[in-house]
């Protein structure tokens, strides 16, 4: 497996250029991509990784998911380092790894530009959690019926009755619930401008559709038709143009994170997981430098 000691450093120049410039030479990724193919022909896993990476990477393209960076990218690791761990290519374990850690990354900066929020919410959810620790019933009845502050009348009784467990309890629920709206949290308004990631749709007449599985089955019938772009590439300048001519300056975009580096660090949690899997990372070592 000595190929991956050439194509991790072009992945790191990869990501580099992402987290830079947004964007990645268009020469290099082909020719790495020609040298990926040249590494990785001869093993026998190498259709069946660059097969199963190519419909997956085309799929995420095709829904949006991806920009077309993304998908070379994907590319170059399914047929550079063709290998499987329990028939599951190292091109889509990285891919699982990626996603992961881009997500709890989005967390991160959604909830430190979103503290005031964040901490408004949680003040809410342990006021709430005085009542509900009394009784669920009560505390059903003064979420529905009664204003925050009130929630501090409970606090004598709560004292009596109180049940630490049930009470941290509804303050972990009031958490996820929180966290589950992070994807909301992830678009904000955006000036209408060149690489903006949309989260919505508009259409010629100027309706707006939120962007999800729905509206993309909407606009494969042609019942939807958009006026931008829709997919991760982000706004064209001739969108633009044509968005502003409609007296449209500003759309709810999506927050943008480098997705790139999070496929390199994905690949070596796959690389690092084969090792481990493959008899131990000692008695492994030599044969993933050997093979």
């Amino acid at each position: 497996m000595w190929e991956v000691l050439i194509l991790l450093p072009l992945l790191f120049y990869f990501s580099l250029e992402d987290i830079k410039k947004r964007e990645i030479p268009d020469e290099l990724v082909y020719i790495s991509y020609g040298v990926a193919v040249l590494l990785g022909v001869s093993h026998e896993t190498f259709l069946y990784s660059l097969i199963v990476t190519a419909a997956i990477a085309v799929l995420l393209y095709a829904m949006g998911a991806f920009a077309l960076g993304d998908v070379w990218i994907l590319l170059i690791i399914g047929a550079g380092i063709p290998y499987t761990l329990f028939g599951v290519p190292i091109s889509l374990l990285s891919l699982t790894f990626a996603i992961l850690l881009s997500g709890l990354y989005g967390m991160f900066v959604v909830l430190r530009k979103k503290s005031h929020e964040l901490l408004s919410h949680m003040k809410k959810s342990v006021l709430l959690a005085i009542p509900f620790s009394i009784h669920p019933f009560l505390g059903i009845l003064a979420w529905v019926f009664l204003p925050e502050r009130y929630y501090l009348l409970f606090l004598p009784l709560g004292v009596v009755s109180f049940n630490l467990n049930f009470f941290l309890a509804i303050v972990l629920l009031s958490a996820v619930i929180y966290l589950l709206r992070i994807k909301k949290l992830l678009r904000y308004e955006e000036t209408v401008k060149e690489g903006v990631i949309p989260a919505e749709v508009i259409d010629k007449e100027g309706k707006r559709y939120d962007l999800n599985i729905n509206t993309l089955l909407k606009i494969q019938k042609g019942e939807i038709l958009p006026v931008h772009n829709i997919g991760a590439d982000g706004l064209t300048e001739e969108d633009v143009k044509r968005l502003k001519e409609m007296g449209i300056n500003s759309i709810r975009a999506h927050l943008s994170i480098p997705f790139i580096p999070f496929i390199t660090l994905g690949v070596i949690c796959s690389l690092a997981l084969f090792i481990v899997c493959g008899g131990g990372v000692c008695s492994s070592l030599p044969y993933f430098f050997s093979h």
